[in-house]
């Protein structure tokens, strides 16, 4: 989790860099290509952060201070919120996945490379 957040902060770095010496992100596709790539990378660094909780208590169970059955919530009927949380989240993802797709594909080809408007370079 700490090493996707350094490699998010290199990737701003980068871009202030790319700002202070080109006024222009727009033209390093390097740069472009790279933070498609490190798009899901908050989302990772999320769900890392959520694993590392989870599996940080389960060391007070294996060495027997709480028994897995005292670890569990203690609550019949979790099936029924469980599998509607689980087909609500893949509903949304699949919606999100769908805009993403439709909000790309609909970009005009006029505006794909547009130069900065602080840019020097000439068009």
């Amino acid at each position: 989790m700490v090493f996707i957040g350094f490699i998010m902060m290199c990737f701003a770095l980068w871009g202030a860099w790319l700002v202070f010496k080109t006024r222009n992100v727009f033209q390093c596709k390097a740069f472009l290509k790279s933070m498609v790539l490190a798009s899901p990378l908050g989302f990772i660094a999320t769900e890392m952060g959520w694993v590392a909780t989870e599996v940080g208590r389960q060391p007070w169970v294996v060495v027997g201070y709480l028994k897995t059955a005292e670890a569990v919530t203690p609550m019949p009927g979790l099936t029924v919120p469980l599998v509607f949380f689980g087909a609500l989240y893949v509903f949304l993802a699949c919606i999100v996945i769908w805009l993403m797709v439709r909000h790309i594909s609909a970009t005009p080809k006029q505006f794909e490379m547009i130069p900065h408007p602080l840019s020097n370079k000439p068009v």
